[in-house]
């Protein structure tokens, strides 16, 4: 990792504690997502609130999706034959 920025080896390493907190094998870009949001990096926080949200915000609404994605894959397909 000699080739990133401190910035960027703080994100990926903040993105794999993100990953095992979550119980998940791997990074993946939410996990860097969130990674970004915990460090409040200033870029982040203008652009964020162009958009109208802040990153507290952004991880709760996150954390409402996981919820609703991890209801569905666990709730019995109706499309699957029997």
């Amino acid at each position: 990792m000699n080739n990133f920025t401190q910035g960027s080896q703080s994100a990926l390493m903040l993105a794999r504690r993100e990953a095992k907190r979550l119980g998940h094998d791997g990074v993946d870009t939410e996990h860097l997502l969130l990674a970004l949001t915990i460090m409040s990096d200033e870029t982040l926080i203008h652009v964020l609130g162009d958009l109208g949200t802040t990153p507290s915000a952004l991880r709760s609404r996150w954390k409402r999706k996981s919820r609703q994605r991890n209801l569905v894959r666990q709730s019995p397909n109706p499309f699957v034959s029997r």
